[in-house]
Order: structure tokens, then C-alpha cells, then sequence
């Protein structure tokens, strides 16, 4: 029972960490704006070829089906363990339509079992990334021992094509001020919400561009709000060759902590780490974002 409190509580900071993901970084100021306005043409009518993913070790992951619903779009899986082991699948790296997008997916089989479940995409999620209509699905999966979370396998990429949306046009609202654009990484700063029934008081909305070649992960250093230093919610995952929109959550109790009812500027630099290694790529001068 213990194991299965601390297992739920590990799951729940982790997703909080996820949730906050979506010019030179050389002392830049900037201010924000936002405007968008685009067409895109999508079908509700979606399927998938029904194929086997992965086969390994005595463990076999098929793709069965794809379903919309009104809250949400889900990836039918059947998970079939022959492996003497009870394993934990675990979906991570997950794009659509070339966008970071977080899914909601963890299933323990037990040896000899199987199980059918789904990769879930909520449809807020899908909304905030402008996302109307689904081309093609990627992730990889992490494959581990359920009793003491040891890796089995990791698979490369899996891309998966969806029928029924092959004139959909995927565009990318990149409207904001750059921030930050070199080598290969490029950061958007679009706007600031408020939400006074939010444990988070505010959030700052980043599209980022990764064409470097790498897979990254990306945080905020040295980040304050109206000169006062704070500790804000930022971790970001951005494969080679994919895009995000992410958001710095600051706690309203820090903010109302330092007398702080309105933003007017933030300050911060970006830490560009390998996502693997975790080794500093590049981190940016002081950025100054005015409001």
C-alpha cells in the first residue's frame, strides 16, 4: 500500500513537471503582443492500421484502434507479456503532427497477462497546441519491471500515420516577441495569464523551435518577476527537428509573497541541456521580457 502512495504522489509531480511544457539570447529586451489567424481543414472520421509495434524480450505491443471523444483522443493498445517479469509500459516523447505533446498512459501487466488500455491526448491539450486534425502520432516506450522500476528496453521512435485528415495543413502560431533564436533554438515569448483560482498566479506562454539537430531539455535560471527573485515551474522537452508551446508557471503564493498583483517585466536565462546526459548545450545571457 506504501508503494502504491509514493508511486501515485511520483505521478503526479510528474505531471505537474510536463504540464509546463509546450534574436540571440545576448541581454535582449522585448515586449509581447499576440494575434493569429490561420485555416485549416480537419476531419473527425480518424483510423489507424492496425500493426504490431514492438516484439521483444517475450512482450508485444499492438496498435488496435484510434477513438475521439468529446474530452479526448485515444491510441487503442493490447499489451501481451510472455516475459517471466510483471512490467510497466510507459509511452514518453510524444508528438503529433510535429508538436510536443504530453499524453496520459501507464499499464502494469502481469507475467504471462494481457491488457488492453489507451494512450490518452486530451483534447485541451491538443487545443493549446493548435492542433484541429491528427496526421501522424510518434512516441517511444519505456519498457520497465514494475516491482523496482529497472528499464527492460527503451524502443526508438514510433510513428504511427492516421487515415483520415491527409489535406489537413498543421500550422504553428509563433506570433510573440523572439527571445531567443540561434543555434538551431528558437523561443517565442506570446503572452502572460492570470488565474486567481490557480495555485499557479501566473503563466508566460513559449513556442519553441528545435532544428538544431539534438534532443533537449530546457529550463529557466535565474528568473525574476518585478526585480524580486522566485522559483517558477519550467522544464520543457523538445526533440530534433520538433516544436513546442510550453509555460513558466509562477506560484501565486510567491508572487503575493512579494507584493506582486501585476507582472511588468521578468527576467531569466534559458540552461539548453542534451536530454540525454543532461550536459549544458548553451545558456543564454539575461533575457528581459517587459509587459
Amino acid at each position: 500500500m506504501k508503494k502504491s502512495v509514493y508511486i501515485l504522489i511520483a505521478a503526479l509531480i510528474f505531471s505537474l513537471i510536463l504540464s509546463s511544457c509546450s534574436a540571440s539570447g545576448d541581454d535582449k529586451e522585448a515586449t509581447t503582443n499576440n494575434t493569429n489567424d490561420t485555416e485549416k481543414t480537419a476531419s473527425n472520421s480518424i483510423s489507424v492500421d492496425e500493426k504490431v509495434l514492438i516484439e521483444r524480450d517475450g512482450i508485444r505491443v499492438t496498435l488496435k484502434s484510434i477513438e475521439k471523444s468529446y474530452s479526448a483522443t485515444e491510441l487503442k493498445i493490447l499489451i501481451e507479456n510472455d516475459s517471466e517479469t510483471d512490467i510497466t509500459v510507459r509511452p514518453y516523447d510524444s508528438t503529433i503532427n510535429g508538436i510536443m505533446v504530453d499524453n496520459m498512459y501507464s499499464v502494469q501487466v502481469g507475467s504471462g497477462k494481457k491488457a488492453n488500455d489507451s494512450i490518452t491526448f486530451m483534447n485541451s491539450a491538443l487545443k493549446a497546441a493548435g492542433i484541429e486534425g491528427i496526421k501522424d502520432i510518434s512516441f517511444k516506450l519505456n519498457v520497465y519491471v514494475s516491482e523496482d522500476w529497472e528499464t527492460i528496453f527503451d524502443t526508438e521512435q514510433i510513428e504511427i500515420a492516421v487515415n483520415g485528415n491527409a489535406d489537413y495543413v498543421q500550422t504553428f502560431d509563433d506570433v510573440g516577441v523572439e527571445i531567443l533564436n540561434r543555434d538551431g533554438f528558437r523561443i517565442v515569448a506570446k503572452d502572460i495569464s492570470y488565474d486567481e483560482s490557480s495555485a499557479w498566479g501566473s503563466e508566460l506562454s513559449l513556442y519553441i523551435e528545435n532544428t538544431s539537430g539534438e534532443d533537449i531539455t530546457i529550463y529557466a535560471e535565474n528568473v525574476s518577476v518585478n526585480g524580486f527573485m522566485v522559483s517558477p515551474m519550467f522544464y520543457c522537452d523538445v526533440l530534433s527537428g520538433m516544436k513546442a508551446y510550453a509555460q513558466i508557471s509562477f506560484w501565486k503564493t510567491e508572487l503575493d509573497e512579494n507584493g506582486i498583483t501585476e507582472i511588468e517585466n521578468i527576467e531569466l536565462s534559458f540552461d539548453i541541456r542534451y536530454k540525454v546526459g543532461w550536459e549544458t548545450i548553451l545558456l543564454t545571457n539575461p533575457i528581459i521580457i517587459y509587459f
